[in-house]
């Protein structure tokens, strides 16, 4: 059975003028990991466009550029996050906020819910 890496990394250039990059999806990866360290350092779970800078360098260490990961726009790289990891909307004054999105309970997790809350109550009594 053959074993399948899959390259995170490319080569651009010719000649002597060759430089080697992480790879577009590895960017994306990285991107995802980094926005979501950022959100999840944050009570609510959620930041501002015009707020993440700040947060980023605060959380990450290092000054927030969108060109580290291979882009020239914000936007572009939101683009290829995918829906389920992250949910941006907007502001009424038209900023941005991203947020990790929240999962609804099924009635059945709420039912199961009370159950353990009567039970921590009774022991505690």
């Amino acid at each position: 059975m053959k074993n399948h890496m899959i390259l995170a990394f490319q080569v651009m250039g010719e000649g002597n003028k060759r430089v080697i990059t992480l790879s577009h999806r590895a960017q994306v990866r990285r991107f995802t990991s980094d926005l979501l360290r950022v959100l999840k350092s944050q009570a609510s779970k959620q930041v501002t466009l015009s707020e993440f800078p700040a947060v980023y360098q605060r959380v990450l260490n290092r000054p927030w550029d969108i060109v580290d990961y291979g882009l020239c726009e914000f936007r572009d790289m939101m683009v290829e996050v995918s829906e389920n990891t992250v949910v941006v909307t907007t502001q009424e004054d038209g900023d941005l906020i991203i947020s990790i999105p929240k999962r609804e309970q099924t009635l059945e997790e709420i039912e199961k819910t009370k159950q353990f809350a009567g039970e921590v109550r009774n022991l505690l009594i």
